[in-house]
């Protein structure tokens, strides 16, 4: 045994009132240096006393500290499986301090609580209907189209939407709100009908992280499922305009979905993130839709606590109640850009 290793020995013995030992020789003191090279490679005893507050680094005094949590495992392995080694072994370390030691190298700061953060967003929908409605036994087909806004009769609002999200270091919780009016004439035979739809829609979901890949420093990949529940109010009032069939038919419903699905972020960059979202539901199960589903992609810019973003979304819903002149069907399709704006907390 070398001169410093006997200092450290002689250190340890007379400063701890439990040494850390293995085999004959005692775990470095605060100050000694071991390494493969000197044939005293760093390691710890089973069953010695927990350790805390731990500092490594290399030999050079300007090296990055090593985390005192890489060793919090170790040491419950060597607890229940005498015999393993430190994951250090074999480096050349700097014993910062013990348990049992004043620390005067470095420390070890709290890590802090996972703190609730909170985004509100503003966004507004371009709806678009595909699909085919009937009302009161009265059925309509609707096709829309980008051009089609431009030609009298057609009205088409923008829906506007609102976003809450409380996230955790693992759960989300988000509310999702759209409020839409799309108004259309089509033409029947010997005259025209005009379709008036007002929808609301709100998304209650909670997901949880099953997935974080780093891509570099400042980028990663998230993957979370998600749960949750869609509530929809629908009004619609069909204006028939043609021999016979002159008069108002109208039907006012609101029902709930059950929800699941997946959600992704991509850092492209520090600033420009991709957000995908997935979901489908209904089930037909009780009064809710025999199906449905939702895909959403949005491009976003972060600038300081605000975030820009640009997408696309389109929700499918096939829904019906009733039969013969009280039958209503919702068989659609409503898809369209979104653009919104969120300022986190």
């Amino acid at each position: 045994m070398n001169l410093p290793s006997l200092a450290a020995t002689a250190f340890m013995t007379l400063s701890a009132p439990m040494p850390f030992t293995l085999g004959p020789a005692v775990i470095p003191a605060k100050g000694s240096r071991h390494s493969r090279e000197s044939g005293n490679p760093v390691s710890w005893a089973a069953g010695a006393r927990k350790v805390s507050g731990i500092a490594f680094r290399p030999d050079d005094p300007a090296g990055e500290l090593r985390s005192g949590s890489e060793l919090a495992a170790s040491f419950e392995t060597l607890k229940s499986s005498p015999g393993a080694s430190n994951p250090l072994q074999g480096e050349s370390v700097f014993c910062s301090r013990f348990e049992q030691v004043t620390p005067s190298v470095a420390t070890i700061p709290a890590q802090p609580r996972d703190v609730l953060k909170c985004t509100v967003a503003l966004s507004l929908w371009y709806p678009l209907m595909n699909g085919d409605v009937t009302v009161q036994g009265f059925p309509v087909k609707i096709n829309q189209g980008f051009e089609e806004n431009v030609e009298p009769g057609n009205e088409r609002r923008l829906a506007f939407g609102g976003h809450v999200e409380v996230a955790g270091d693992l759960w989300v919780a988000s509310a999702d709100l759209y409020r839409m009016v799309i108004e259309e004439d089509e033409g029947i035979q010997g005259g025209e009908v005009g379709t008036s739809t007002d929808q609301a829609i709100l998304d209650l979901c909670l997901s949880r992280r099953i997935g974080q890949w780093s891509l570099s420093e400042k980028r990663e990949t998230v993957v979370e499922l998600l749960g949750g529940a869609r509530w929809n109010g629908l009004q619609i009032d069909l204006d028939l305009k043609a021999p016979g069939l002159s008069g108002d038919r109208d039907a006012d419903e609101e029902w709930w979905d059950l929800l699941i699905g997946a959600r992704a972020r991509i850092d492209l960059t520090e600033r420009f993130h991709l957000i995908a979202r997935g979901d489908v539901g209904g089930f037909g199960l009780g009064a809710s839709s025999d199906s449905t589903w939702q895909l959403f992609g949005e491009l976003d810019y972060n600038f300081g606590r605000w975030t820009a973003g640009l997408g696309y979304r389109a929700l499918s819903i096939d829904y019906d109640h009733g039969s013969g002149a009280n039958a209503l069907v919702y068989d659609v399709v409503i898809h369209g850009p979104v653009a919104g704006l969120g300022y986190r907390f």
